[in-house]
């Protein structure tokens, strides 16, 4: 019993040394379960258990190493238990220093346990040098539109937006027959510094397509603004009409072709003048609330105040309202441009008695009736401001140009948010500018959206633009924001009911582009005016 005793006393000692012993596990605080952030004098440690152990406590042992790089005496720092792992941040390190360090792991029941020992290495302190000096950048150099095109020169320049943080000792513009032209090509400086300028290109041959860019020099280098492209106007731009877009329409099986006005006809009642719009897609439209708000260049002025006495502009006309009137036509009796009356002659009402009547030898607004179109019987004032130089389409020609050229002759489109038609001329290559959804009749207007610079490269490649100038009812206008357009031609329609009613036009909106449309006389429609190619 004795030696029985004995046993079991000695059994207890060894118990209880292993319960303060410290069993070192170097598989422990491999990387997976600890995150180490050093800086230049300080370390941030978090330690998380991978195996789930529940630990009471963790102590953080660290050293710096000694010359030969081993680990000298440790000292201890206890770290702080968050929710799934404990931290410690140590601020008081050595910079460019190695540290040797280990975890002591203290379990809620079980021995206490050290991991393997691990180094870091703090941060250098780096030491500031002298300031950089700034280093000069190219300049923002922007190619502005192309104007003033000729047969042989044209217009362009730039806009120099930033300097680089160096004064511009040069900037002008480049050109060539070739994509990006450089200053290895022709080129022509205009002065210095920033902002923007202008140039003439000289010399240029007729008939040809040129690329234009603007460029910028300072310290840094030349900086080049995008490319820009235009076609120079043919035989010295002589054949081209003032007042036109350089474009040719073929119009017939005879191949006769013409140039198409710059924009739509206006009128101004109080001093009897005609112009063409300044811009392709003006219109004057309406201020009546229940029709949406005005459109086109002219400020408060609309076609609901058309009146003989009116100093604004209309765009909206009757037909044959050229102010061209026949004393010996008793049915003629609405030829004024402003007349939006119905006018009733036995009781019926009259209204053929906008233009030629069916008692005339010729309805139309051609041959002995030719003084009813507006292009003939009036100067326009943007246009060479002589009489017999323009003349509206008749119906034939309009659907030949529509419908007949060969290749990509339309195309639906909103240009500068104006909905409308293109039409191409007999010229135009794909190339210049892709244009979706070409010679689609039901196609949508938000098929081609363009801005105003993109519309200038069409515009320069002889392209047209039809507005949606909406219809006028009397004083009434409407279908503006609905994408409505409708154009005289100068050939009447017959209808049985009330004889030469209707006159033939060229309709488009939404779902429909044609040249079959019958117009009631009455009402106001767009002139777009023509003249021949000679």
């Amino acid at each position: 019993m004795k030696n029985l005793s004995i046993i079991l006393a000695c059994l207890l000692v060894a118990m209880v040394s292993c319960t303060k012993s410290k069993e070192v596990h170097p598989e422990i605080g491999d990387g997976n379960d600890e995150i180490v952030t050093v800086g230049m004098k300080d370390v941030h440690m978090e330690y998380t258990r991978t195996d789930h152990a529940e630990l009471s406590s963790v102590v953080f042992h660290y050293c710096p190493a000694d010359a030969n790089g081993n680990a000298q005496q440790f000292d201890a720092a206890e770290m702080t238990k968050k929710e799934t792992f404990f931290d410690l941040v140590l601020d008081d390190l050595i910079c460019d220093t190695l540290y040797w360090y280990y975890y002591e792991l203290f379990p809620n029941s079980g021995n206490a346990f050290t991991t393997a020992q691990k180094t870091f290495h703090t941060q250098i302190i780096e030491q500031p040098g002298p300031p950089t000096p700034p280093v000069a950048e190219l300049p923002t150099i922007v190619t502005i539109e192309i104007s003033e095109i000729t047969s042989n020169s044209a217009q362009c320049g730039g806009d120099v937006v930033n300097d680089g943080g160096e004064e511009v000792t040069e900037r002008g513009i480049c050109w060539g027959t070739n994509e990006n032209p450089n200053l290895n090509d022709n080129h022509i400086a205009a002065g210095m510094g920033t902002g923007p300028f202008t140039a003439i290109m000289n010399g240029l041959e007729a008939n040809t397509t040129y690329h234009v860019r603007a460029y910028a020099t300072n310290e840094a280098g030349t900086a080049y603004g995008l490319d820009m492209k235009f076609t120079t106007l043919s035989n010295g731009g002589s054949d081209v009409p003032e007042g036109a877009i350089n474009g040719l329409f073929t119009i017939n099986e005879n191949g006769d072709q013409v140039y198409f006005s710059q924009g739509n006809l206006q009128y101004q009642a109080s001093t009897n003048t005609w112009r063409f719009a300044e811009n392709q897609w003006d219109y004057v439209g309406t201020q009546i609330p229940e029709y949406g708000e005005p459109g086109g260049t002219v400020p408060g002025s609309d076609n609901a105040n058309i009146s003989q006495v009116y100093d604004g502009w209309i765009d909206l006309f009757g037909w044959g309202t050229s102010g061209y009137h026949d004393s010996s036509d008793p049915y003629n009796v609405n030829y004024q441009p402003w007349s939006t009356l119905w006018s009733i002659v036995n009781e019926n009402y009259n209204y053929y008695g906008y233009g030629p009547s069916t008692n005339m030898s010729s309805p139309n607004l051609t041959g002995s009736s030719a003084n009813y179109d507006w292009g003939i019987y009036n100067p326009i004032s943007n246009g060479g401001n002589q009489t017999n130089q323009w003349r509206t389409l008749t119906h034939e020609e309009w659907e030949f140009v529509i419908n007949s050229r060969p290749g990509i002759r339309y195309a639906k489109a909103t240009v500068n948010n104006v909905k409308g038609v293109i039409l191409l001329p007999d010229d135009w290559s794909s190339g210049t500018y892709s244009l979706s959804n070409t010679n689609s009749n039901d196609a949508s207007f938000d098929n081609n959206t363009l801005t105003v610079s993109q519309w200038s490269t069409l515009e320069q490649h002889g392209a047209i633009f039809l507005p949606a100038a909406g219809d006028r009812v009397g004083t009434s206008v409407s279908f503006l924001w609905g994408g409505r357009g409708s154009y005289w031609s100068a050939s009447y329609g017959d209808d049985d009911d009330y004889g030469t009613v209707y006159s033939y036009g060229v309709l488009f909106y939404e779902t429909s582009f044609a040249a079959n449309y019958w117009g009631r006389r009455d009402n106001g429609h767009s002139v777009r005016l023509v003249q021949d190619a000679r």
